[in-house]
Parts: structure tokens; C-alpha cells; sequence
């Protein structure tokens, strides 16, 4: 009897779990899964009739005119791959850069985080959308460089030197907009070193950059490479990003070519998982090295 009863009981907290969980599921299945399934049968096929939705196999006509045939397509792949390259390590190094001297105790030190952690707020509301629109983020920068580039600065150096510069402002802004959730996780890293190895390194006499290179840096290996994948699928996955633009202009009602907007994000989202794939590889024997340490 008391073992029909302990069943019952186990038996109802699955019961209530799974209703708290269905939601979720449901949704899972609705909003992802089945539209990802029918993107996946639309890239490789072509729409007959937009009342029924019937699809006619056409096989990889719409990957072939996506890289062979749409230039504008391919051009701003190749925006973002180059900008993806340049902003990926420069984003990393500070967000480590910056979490170290944010671990540290120094007055207003809380100050300091929130202020580099407030973008990620302000980012989400809807000005901030409305300005990354309109070219803050693409690009232009036109109020940063005309402030911190006055005409008369543009004169004396020259306009190549004043677009380097300004080019070279652009970057670092993007890079502190969007180093707010890599600095927060690698101070959360940080905090979880032991300090007994810098206790150890201390006693054996190293130097600040020794304990940086040997002891916090390999220690936060696993760190690293999660705030590299959320750099790619954040930089990937922005609404400023030109290739979005690109697939969402081409799934609007007025081009309705739905099966081809389809094959451009699949070639998109194949991509963006290579790069991870190839970055986890590279960075797995560091982070295996460094279990075997400890």
C-alpha cells in the first residue's frame, strides 16, 4: 500500500510538471519547429499556389541563384563575414580586458558595470531600434563623428585620414555597445577562479601579466568560448544586420518569393553554425587542457 502510494505521489508531481511544461512545448512545436521544417521544404522547392501552398520540388535552383546569380546577396554576406572577423576578437579582448579591471577592488566599481551593462538596456527599447534603423549602427555614425571630428579637424588631416578615423571610432563604439553581456559573463568567470592559485602564483614570485597569461586566461577558456559563440549568433541574429534585411525584404508580401527568402536563411543559418562548429574545435583542446590541470 505504501509503495502504491510513494507511485501515486511520483506519478502526480510528473503529471503537474508536464502540465507546467506543455506550454512550452506547444509553442516549441507551433512557432519553431514547424516553421523551421517548412522553410526547409519551401528552400528546396517552388510555390505553385499561394492559396494551398503546394510546393513543387525544384531541387538547389534557389541555393545556386543565391551564390552564383544574386550579387547583392553575396555582397552583403561578405559585409558581415568581414565584420564578423574584425569585431569577434576585438569584442572578446575587451569584454576580458575590461571584466579584469572590473574584478578588482575599486571605488565605484558598481558604477563601472552598470554603465557598461546599461547599453544592453537602452538597446531594447524602442528608440534605441529606431536609431540602429535609421544607420547608427550600420556604419554611419553620423553624430559620433561629427562630434568627436569637427570640420575644421577633417580639413587639417585630410579626408582619407579623417575616414580612417571615423571608421576606426565606428568600431569602437560597436564594439562597447556590444561588449555589455560578454563583460558580465566573464567577471561571473573570473569570480569562480580559485584564489588559491593566484595565492600559489604570488608565493612562486610571478608577476601580474604571468598570473594573467598562465592562471586566469586558461582558466576561463570555457568562458571565452561562450562569449564567442554569443558574439557570432548576436552579431548574426541583429536587426541592423544587412543580410536580415536582405532575407526579410525578399519574405515580404510585395516579393512573396517566400521559397528563396527561405534558401537565404538556410544558407545564412548553415554558416553561422560552421563558424561555431569550427571555433568550439579550435577552443575545445585548450578547455580540455585545462580540466586536465585542475
Amino acid at each position: 500500500m505504501t509503495r502504491q502510494k510513494r507511485f501515486s505521489l511520483t506519478r502526480r508531481k510528473s503529471i503537474t510538471g508536464l502540465v507546467f511544461v506543455l506550454p512550452f512545448i506547444i509553442g516549441t512545436l507551433v512557432f519553431f519547429v514547424y516553421p523551421v521544417i517548412m522553410s526547409l521544404i519551401y528552400s528546396f522547392g517552388e510555390i505553385e499556389s499561394f492559396k494551398t501552398f503546394s510546393v513543387k520540388f525544384v531541387g538547389f535552383r534557389n541555393f545556386q541563384r543565391a551564390l552564383f546569380e544574386d550579387t547583392f546577396f553575396v555582397q552583403k554576406f561578405l559585409e558581415v563575414i568581414r565584420d564578423t572577423v574584425i569585431n569577434l576578437p576585438l569584442i572578446t579582448i575587451f569584454s576580458i580586458y575590461i571584466a579584469i579591471l572590473l574584478n578588482r577592488n575599486l571605488p565605484g566599481k558598481g558604477i563601472f558595470r552598470v554603465m557598461f551593462f546599461l547599453p544592453v538596456v537602452l538597446g531594447n527599447g524602442f528608440v534605441m531600434k529606431q536609431l540602429l534603423e535609421q544607420g547608427i549602427e550600420s556604419g554611419s555614425m553620423a553624430a559620433v563623428t561629427e562630434f568627436l571630428l569637427p570640420p575644421k579637424v577633417v580639413a587639417y588631416i585630410g579626408s582619407k585620414a579623417a575616414n580612417l578615423t571615423a571608421e576606426f571610432l565606428n568600431r569602437i563604439t560597436l564594439v562597447l555597445w556590444h561588449s555589455g553581456v560578454q563583460i558580465l559573463i566573464t567577471l561571473s568567470g573570473l569570480q569562480g577562479i580559485p584564489k588559491s592559485l593566484y595565492e600559489a602564483a604570488d608565493v612562486d614570485g610571478s608577476n601580474e601579466w604571468q598570473t594573467m597569461f598562465f592562471i586566469t586566461i586558461p582558466m576561463l577558456a570555457p568562458i571565452i568560448l561562450l562569449n564567442i559563440i554569443y558574439t557570432i549568433m548576436d552579431t548574426f541574429t541583429d536587426k541592423a544586420n544587412p543580410v536580415i534585411d536582405c532575407i526579410t525584404k525578399y519574405f515580404t508580401a510585395y516579393n512573396a518569393q517566400f521559397e528563396y527568402s527561405s534558401a537565404l536563411g538556410w544558407i545564412y543559418m548553415m554558416f553561422a553554425f560552421l563558424l561555431i562548429g569550427v571555433v568550439t574545435l579550435v577552443m575545445r583542446r585548450f578547455i580540455i587542457n585545462v580540466s586536465e590541470r585542475v
